[in-house]
């Protein structure tokens, strides 16, 4: 039944940009177009992983009520201003303030508390649906659950425990116990759990099945909305002589190119008129060190750092590219099966080959096995440097790529499609 008030929680939202963003907007567009009313509540500076401001401004995102407050203690860890000593200060307040929860994230829960029931009632909220990472949403979803009795959804884009791109250190280490802590404190108050992966779910089961007894859980993939890709073809340009292959992605924590660019050295001097045929462009706000390393490489094949770039252009990127770059951490431990990463579905939506560095599991199996493009393993610089040496080769003898994927699997993660489960469950918690 439409016409329900859902309160959608999540601290990334635009204009802040990144594809923790993409999520929540995507299904708020889609309930709306399907008759429901979606309102969001969010942090009140808008900051992230860059400021996209595409969708500033359109129709459509400007009819979705959007509640932004709190979070203004995170101001200077999002804008990166502080420097030395402060920085220092700064951080370890934050970290010694919030060492309870893990996270410094709760600070946007802590300024807005005290006004969730009356967000509540003055929407006239019949389901709140909160998505983690941060997990500091679910401490939103527990208060308004206990405060009002509203139906709370959990959907987890990432597991809450065992953060595969988190770098080892004494901070994260407290954090995941916290973590782990707050996992089967909360959880169990949903009324229903969504997670983007089989593994997601698979593992918050055996941490917490006791505890998860009676809460319910299903399974909704990230995915792509069709819209971008109809907006974004009429920028396509003409075909490129080189081989273009681009990365639209991140290098945080322990995501580095150091597997891409033994590779990429191995190719240059083994096969140098393959490596010719490439061109690589990085479209990111990468750390300098980062930068210097990936420009400073001796190379006869051509690199490309555009910075960060707005939504729009970074479909574009894709649109006229030839190969898509997907990079996962180049270490393997046991959570990287749960790994789906959400970036994955824009290249399927892009419809281009992709090129993948990843372990054995749902991310590998997705892309071999529905032919969309080539794999190795985290680490596997020789595989790695096989792949490159293929693409190379088949396009310097005929200057295209064989490209046959399986176009049956782009339904299933046609964001358009993806809201009919969103709606089911709200229907089955709220009836």
């Amino acid at each position: 039944m439409a016409n329900k008030n859902i309160l959608l929680v999540n601290y990334d939202y635009p204009p802040a940009g990144g594809i923790g963003t993409q999520r929540i907007y995507h299904f708020a567009k889609y309930l709306k177009r399907s008759g429901y009313n979606p309102i969001v509540l969010t942090n009140i500076h808008g900051l992230g992983k860059g400021i996209d401001n595409s969708l500033i401004g359109s129709k459509e995102f400007e009819s979705i009520p959007t509640i932004r407050m709190g979070g203004e203690e995170l101001v200077s860890h999002h804008l990166g201003n502080l420097r030395g000593v402060k920085k220092l200060i700064y951080n370890g307040k934050l970290a010694i303030k919030y060492l309870h929860t893990g996270q410094i994230y709760h600070s946007w829960y802590v300024d807005c508390r005290g006004h969730l029931k009356n967000i509540v009632e003055d929407y006239q909220i019949d389901c709140v649906w909160t998505t983690s990472p941060t997990y500091s949403s679910l401490f939103f979803g527990r208060e308004i659950k206990k405060s009002t009795n509203t139906p709370w959804i959990i959907d987890l884009r990432d597991s809450i425990v065992g953060r595969t791109e988190s770098t080892k250190n004494l901070i994260n280490y407290v954090s995941g116990l916290a973590s782990a802590y707050w996992e089967k404190v909360l959880c169990p108050h949903a009324d229903h759990i969504v997670g983007a992966t089989p593994g997601i779910i698979e593992s918050l089961t055996q941490r917490c099945g006791k505890q998860l007894s009676r809460t319910s859980t299903s399974l909704i993939y990230n995915g792509f909305d069709p819209d971008d890709y109809i907006i974004a073809v009429d920028s396509v340009s003409s075909p490129s002589k080189k081989l273009q292959i681009a990365y639209t992605g991140t290098f945080l924590g322990r995501r580095n190119p150091d597997n891409l660019i033994t590779a990429l050295k191995r190719l240059s001097k083994l096969h140098p008129e393959y490596a010719a045929q490439l061109k690589f462009v990085f479209a990111g706000e990468y750390a300098e060190p980062i930068r210097k390393r990936l420009l400073s490489l001796e190379r006869n094949y051509e690199i490309e750092l555009t910075g960060f770039m707005p939504r729009t252009d970074i479909i574009s990127l894709q649109l006229n590219s030839d190969v898509l770059l997907l990079l996962t951490v180049d270490v393997v431990d046991k959570n990287q099966s749960e790994v789906l990463t959400g970036k994955v579905f824009e290249y399927i939506g892009a419809n281009k080959p992709i090129l993948a560095t990843c372990p054995s599991g749902p991310l590998n199996d997705l892309i071999t096995q529905h032919n969309l493009g080539l794999t190795s393993p985290p680490g596997d610089s020789r595989k790695l440097f096989e792949n490159l040496k293929l693409l190379g080769e088949q396009w310097l003898r005929s200057g295209k790529l064989a490209y046959f994927p399986d176009q049956d699997i782009r339904a299933k993660f046609d964001r358009s499609r993806q809201v009919k489960q969103l709606i089911q469950i709200i229907e089955e918690v709220t009836t």
